[in-house]
């Protein structure tokens, strides 16, 4: 089970960091990272317990963790947008996708097959959701620092990384002579965006400490 890999490690410090900071930011929008953060770290190393030690299926593990962070990430953003638009969009988000995600598990590709279906859904989602935070900073009355914006280092990591994400489901099903070789780049490059994310959360939190209040 031991050494973890290298994104594990990346989580725990973001969590730690959240941890580090909690006087900062236990009062406001970002206080919910914490037991998020934590939330992941334990799924990743339970999962790879259950792979590793007991040499069992994990996919199910996943098909919980998954939609429980676009969920997560879609109320996060809910708690920023001011436009009725973004908030009426994400609020639909809300509320169907898991009734989505439930029959998609129970009908389609089943518990313990990894949901692909759900995984496509979710990251075209976080990226529409990333941009209306980017439109709402760029429209607002006040020039944008990105240093005391917290939520906008947040959407630049999940913006990154779900592009990844969408990018590499889509291409996935698209039938190519040498996809084997693409296959491994995009696995490839999509594992190394989880560094990007987990940077960017980390980014975030710090810079709460330069952030007026409101803005947290």
């Amino acid at each position: 089970m031991f050494p973890l890999p290298a994104n594990i490690y990346f989580e725990i410090a973001a969590f730690l960091t959240s941890v580090i900071f909690w006087n900062k930011i236990k009062n406001t929008r970002l206080r919910w990272l914490l037991p998020f953060l934590l939330f992941i770290v334990v799924v990743e190393i339970l999962g790879r317990y259950i792979r590793k030690e007991l040499h069992a299926p994990n996919v199910w593990l996943y098909n919980i963790s998954v939609p429980l962070e676009y969920l997560f990430y879609s109320f996060l953003f809910s708690t920023f947008y001011k436009k009725n638009f973004s908030v009426a969009l994400v609020k639909l988000f809300l509320v169907v996708f898991p009734v989505w995600v439930l029959v998609n598990i129970i009908f389609v590709q089943g518990f313990y097959n990894f949901n692909t279906h759900f995984l496509k859904v979710g990251s075209f989602c976080m990226l529409l959701f990333c941009l209306l935070v980017f439109v709402e900073l760029l429209m607002g009355e006040e020039l944008v620092n990105p240093f005391t914006e917290p939520i906008f280092w947040i959407a630049c990591g999940l913006f990154l990384f779900n592009a990844g994400e969408f990018t590499y489901n889509i291409f996935s099903d698209i039938k190519m002579e040498n996809w084997t070789t693409g296959e491994k780049l995009f696995l490839q490059i999509n594992n190394n965006l989880i560094f990007v994310l987990y940077t960017c959360i980390i980014i975030a939190i710090i810079s709460s400490l330069w952030a007026p209040k409101e803005k947290i």
